[in-house]
Order: C-alpha cells, then sequence, then structure tokens
C-alpha cells in the first residue's frame, strides 16, 4: 500500500529521538511515496537530517475561527497583547513578559497570557518582580471557544517561542481578523507577511518590545477584514483539501 508521511512534530530539530526510533523513522521516510512538512522551514531541517525531497503540506485553520459571533465583540478599552502558549523554555514567555515591561509599564496597555505549564510560578515570580501585576493576567488553560474570544478581544497576538514547526495558534489569531507579533523561528516565516504583522528575531528583548510599540501605534494599519480573507486563502480548509488531495491523487 502506498503511502504519503506528513510531519509535524519538532523531536527532530529537538534531538528527542533515540537511535532506535530514528532509524524506524527513517525506513519509513525512505519507504514511502513522498514526505511533507508543515512550512519551509521544518522541510529544510528535515531534508539535512533524512536527505530526501520533502514537500510542503502546512496545517489549517478550524472553520469556526472564522465565524462571527456579536456576544465576542471586544469590549476592553485597553490596548491588549495576547499570548495563548503552554508556559515552558521554548515559548518563552519570559522574554514577552520583559519585553512587555521594557515599554508599556504603568499604562492601559494589558497582556493576557493563556495555557499552563511547569514555569507558570517562575512566570508569576517574573511579573512581580518587574512590578506589572495589574497589567499582567494569566488565564490559565482555555477551552476553544474561550480562546477565541480571548483572539477576538486582543488588539495583537504575540508568540515569542524559540522554535515552531508551524504556528496553529497564530492562523487561528488571523482567522478572528488580529494582526500578529511572531519570533523567525521556522513556522511562522510561512504565516506572518506585511499585511498581517510582523517577524522579530528569536531571543531578542529590545527587538521584541520595539515591534510591541510600533503595533500599539500603528494598530490601524492592519485591516481585519483582509487578515481572515488573507489567511482563509492560504490555510482554509478548501486551500488544505486542494493541497493534501493533490498529494494523494498523484499517489
Amino acid at each position: 500500500i502506498k503511502y504519503i508521511i506528513t510531519e509535524h512534530s519538532s523531536s527532530f530539530p529537538k534531538m528527542k529521538i533515540s537511535p532506535m526510533i530514528k532509524k524506524e523513522i527513517l525506513n519509513c521516510a525512505f519507504s514511502s511515496t513522498k514526505v511533507t512538512a508543515v512550512s519551509h522551514a521544518f522541510a529544510d531541517d528535515l531534508k539535512k537530517r533524512i536527505a530526501i525531497d520533502i514537500d510542503i503540506l502546512s496545517n489549517l485553520v478550524d472553520d469556526n475561527f472564522f465565524v462571527s459571533e456579536p456576544d465576542l465583540i471586544k469590549k476592553s478599552n485597553n490596548f491588549i497583547f495576547l499570548n495563548i502558549a503552554s508556559m515552558d523554555n521554548n515559548k518563552n514567555q519570559k522574554l514577552l513578559i520583559k519585553a512587555f515591561a521594557e515599554k508599556f509599564k504603568n499604562t492601559s496597555s494589558e497582556l493576557r497570557i493563556g495555557g499552563s505549564g511547569g514555569l507558570k510560578d517562575k512566570l508569576h515570580l517574573l511579573v512581580k518582580e518587574l512590578n506589572i501585576e495589574s497589567q499582567v493576567k494569566f488565564l490559565g488553560s482555555l477551552l476553544p471557544h474561550d480562546v477565541k474570544r480571548e483572539m477576538i478581544n486582543a488588539n495583537c497576538f504575540v508568540l515569542s517561542s524559540n522554535y515552531e514547526t508551524f504556528g496553529v495558534v497564530l492562523i487561528e489569531a488571523l482567522a478572528c481578523g488580529t494582526p500578529v507579533v511572531a519570533t523567525k523561528c521556522g513556522g511562522p516565516q510561512d504565516i506572518v507577511n506585511k499585511q498581517n504583522g510582523i517577524l522579530v528575531d528569536v531571543g531578542n528583548v529590545d527587538d521584541m518590545s520595539q515591534v510591541m510599540e510600533y503595533m500599539y501605534k500603528k494598530i490601524d494599519n492592519f485591516n481585519s477584514d483582509f487578515i481572515k480573507e488573507d489567511v482563509k486563502v492560504r490555510f482554509g480548509t478548501e486551500a488544505f483539501l486542494k493541497k493534501v488531495m493533490k498529494f494523494y491523487n498523484e499517489t
């Protein structure tokens, strides 16, 4: 039976695969008709490790994020930056919190962080040390409907990761019409463009803070309707099905 592998996992670039498992994965890859990866940066990384041709099959955004819901319309007058991710070293909320404190301390701006993880207590302590407790809200784990509500209410979504194979949370935010700031950590380079957001260097607090300040001042330059349509054309269900069926029909 012919088969295609579509790779999503960051286990290869993070070197979290044992030699035995790596051998089995390579056998599967070499025996497959085609291997696809979810972003160009990830594909390039895999090519170095597997040494075979790899095509691109991006992730898709849940269509529910495109559906307008009047009860979710933005209510806060504050400028809201939003981050939703697991609280770990890779997602690097520490950098985001420091960047926020650098430019927005004692302003009417707010940083909302959704998710949970092992660094939760350390991040709470950092917020306290920076004296921005009144401006940073930890939301905990969120249900899909709550994620959508937060994305609609936010002015800007920020992803501060060190590495992402793709970054589904970015296309979810864009489907809500919310512009994004993301690090150049792999997958985001396939998602973010001049019309929907800004890319920043990985691990650079000053770069992140300056770009967040730019978003605060120039947020009106971003058109929510255009952002929604652009991400739908590139990552909506119809676009995904067209790409995936192309690969399977060829196979």
